[in-house]
């Protein structure tokens, strides 16, 4: 397959109805990356015109789901499309909610896919906050003692994340990630892992020092789960990383 020489990686984002969020994506993602990247956002609310200036930014690409479905169903159709769309051979899958606040955060995960029969790299931790505070993090840090500091590339039967997941294109299945029951890339990490392929693991010290997400963000966001208690708390974290932004 002949890829576009213009860019190093391509990263798919789906967007549904959280501009302001998607758009400090795309912001953090331009101000920490070291290599060149095309942007693909994969708009599932055609009908928002809330990230209409991001079609003017050099390296992003809008494009519209015209599946009109919603939640988990229309998530993996915008990232078969988005993928379907990328010219480039690796692709990040990220989330909205998925912001780099680190420079050179792009270059580091591409260097861990660098292997022999390394097709991708993912990770089993839900949320990620490098903002977090010191007695929070030394306590994550005695929980996960085994995976804490070390990228893995053993399989593991743990639910894999969708929100920082590279892939080689050519092992990116659309048919796949639609028809799948699992969860958006879990049968697809199975697959791949059952034929002797590798993904690798990230571990939370590498994940810290480059990415910050929550869980649910943009599920709470776009009104998909109402849940006040938990929206309040995303926003207390969401103010402190815009601070330390």
């Amino acid at each position: 397959m002949k890829y576009e020489e213009t860019w190093d990686y391509s990263i798919v984002i789906p967007h549904y109805r959280t501009p302001e969020l998607t758009t400090l994506c795309v912001r953090c993602i331009n101000k920490f990356k070291r290599l060149r990247c095309e942007v693909l956002i994969v708009d599932n609310s055609p009908d928002d015109p809330g990230i209409e200036t991001l079609r003017n930014v050099p390296n992003v690409r809008v494009i519209s789901n015209p599946s009109g479905e919603v939640g988990v169903q229309a998530h993996k159709k915008a990232l078969a499309l988005g993928v379907e769309s990328a010219r480039t051979e690796w692709v990040f899958l990220f989330h909205s909610d998925t912001i780099p606040v680190k420079s050179g955060w792009d270059e580091k995960a591409l260097n861990l896919v660098a292997g022999h029969r390394v097709v991708g790299l993912t990770t089993t931790i839900r949320s990620v906050n490098p903002f977090d505070t010191f007695f929070s993090k030394l306590a994550r840090r005695v929980r996960e003692r085994k995976t804490y500091f070390y990228s893995k590339t053993e399989p593991t039967d743990r639910k894999v994340m969708s929100y920082f997941f590279l892939i080689d294109k050519t092992y990116f299945s659309s048919e796949r990630i639609t028809n799948d029951s699992d969860d958006v890339t879990v049968g697809l990490y199975k697959e791949l892992c059952a034929k002797g392929h590798i993904i690798v693991l990230a571990g939370r010290l590498f994940l810290n020092q480059y990415i910050w997400h929550s869980s649910n963000a943009t599920s709470l966001l776009s009104g998909q789960m109402g849940n006040s208690g938990s929206r309040d708390r995303f926003f207390a974290k969401l103010s402190r990383l815009e601070k330390e932004l």
